[in-house]
């Protein structure tokens, strides 16, 4: 009698793997996470970032596969054909063997690290599904990038070149502060708004990841509407307002400013998009509509900017216009 098997990626252990390494929980403070391409010490209240030893060699080597977009894509994958001979005395696995024309670009892949996070007081359950999972994801919204944990897969492409993703810069002395007080105002929250926070930090890390406007839009709105929820359970919005009126009322909130019609043609493309797949009136994927780009890009840079205010600034840089072109400062 004889079975047959399929490897995915060239490895006969990856989906075993992929199920153990986003399972693993840490007994210790630390937890090695990349690749964030800065080679210094992130100290914040309550712990450190601190750079692998040798990450100046990694910065260099990793350079050649960025490409000039300053995007990581995922490496190219294979199918693996292995044919299994049952007997009543054993098992004879065959050689694997490609299936010819299985190659595409891989759907998971790992990151190489960059840094040990490391804290000062043991927290409640795993690490990196509790505070090192947000530190890790507010680290990544800080400098414009991606990070994952040691181990742990990623999809899409990956923004690497610092600031990539985000319109803002965090001058040079400030960032640590910075860090410290969206950790102590995170720490405070009830563990729902904690874990969904942490959440949306991740998916607005992984909005840039996505080639068209369209669906960076709708992973963007997600992050509102999430956004919107942890300011209400926080007593910081009224509950159950309408769509509509959510946009103006979570500027209103943190002093994002608002333009009136820049917020109606988003919630006008919002509805399009998520009740009658429409995209500008038109097909998503078909056609350009510069006015729906800029939006897309409108609505991230007012998400920027509550983040900031949800997680304790109150700053020139969340009073900045989020339609404007212009990189602003962290300050």
């Amino acid at each position: 009698m004889t079975g047959e098997r399929t490897h995915l990626n060239g490895s006969s252990e990856r989906l075993k793997m992929l199920g153990d390494a986003q399972r693993q929980s840490e007994s210790g403070q630390t937890a090695r996470f990349g690749f964030l391409m800065v080679n210094e010490e992130i100290a914040f209240d309550g712990g450190v970032a601190r750079p692998l030893p040798d990450l100046a060699t990694r910065i260099e080597h990793g350079k050649d596969s960025v490409n000039p977009d300053d995007f990581v894509y995922p490496p190219p994958s294979r199918t693996l054909r292995q044919n299994i001979a049952f007997t009543s005395e054993s098992i004879k696995p065959s050689e694997l063997e490609e299936v010819p024309g299985s190659q595409r670009p891989a759907p998971l892949f790992k990151l190489a690290p960059s840094h040990e996070l490391v804290l000062d007081a043991p927290v409640a359950g795993a690490l990196r599904t509790s505070d090192g999972g947000f530190l890790m994801q507010l680290l990544a919204y800080l400098h414009g990038v991606r990070l994952q944990f040691e181990d742990w897969f990623v999809d899409q492409r990956i923004p690497m070149k610092i600031g990539k993703t985000v319109d803002f810069s965090i001058p040079e002395g400030h960032r640590d502060g910075v860090i410290s007080r969206c950790y102590g105002t995170w720490k405070a929250w009830p563990q729902v708004v904690k874990t969904r926070v942490t959440n949306l930090l991740y998916m607005n890390s992984r909005s840039p990841c996505y080639e068209w406007a369209w669906e960076r839009f709708m992973v963007d709105y997600m992050v509102f509407d999430g956004l919107y929820k942890a300011a209400a359970e926080l007593d910081l919005v009224a509950a159950n307002l309408a769509h509509k009126k959510r946009l103006a009322a979570m500027c209103d909130r943190f002093g994002v400013p608002k333009d009136g019609a820049r917020l109606a043609f988003i919630y006008d493309l919002r509805n399009g998009l998520f009740h009658e797949a429409l995209w500008a009136e038109g097909t998503p994927g078909y056609g350009l509509s510069e006015e729906a780009v800029y939006a897309a890009m409108h609505l991230r840079g007012m998400n920027l900017r509550v983040i900031a205010g949800l997680l304790g600034h109150d700053n020139e840089y969340v009073h900045s216009q989020w339609w404007s072109l212009w990189r602003q400062t962290f300050t």
